[in-house]
């Protein structure tokens, strides 16, 4: 069921802590700047790094999920973010 626009709850999620947790916000701007990377090596490199930070959650109990995080940069154009 759509969730704020997004595929789901979980996805809207993961996408608001990307978007609003400046740390990890600065953290997909440095990822996005490097043209050679693609959005599937972020989101595996985010993937982890959220990880690590925050366990297998967001603070607020989303699951980290890899398509959680894809989604979020799909509709990410690397030159607005």
């Amino acid at each position: 069921m759509p969730y704020q626009g997004h595929k789901n709850w979980n996805h809207w999620n993961i996408a608001l802590w990307i978007s609003n947790d400046e740390y990890v916000y600065t953290r997909v701007q440095f990822l996005l700047s490097r043209k050679f990377i693609s959005k599937n090596e972020i989101a595996t490199v985010l993937l982890g790094e959220l990880r690590n930070r925050w366990g297998d959650t967001t603070p607020d109990g989303a699951p980290l999920t890899f398509t959680g995080i894809r989604a979020h940069l799909t509709g990410v154009d690397r030159d607005d973010y």
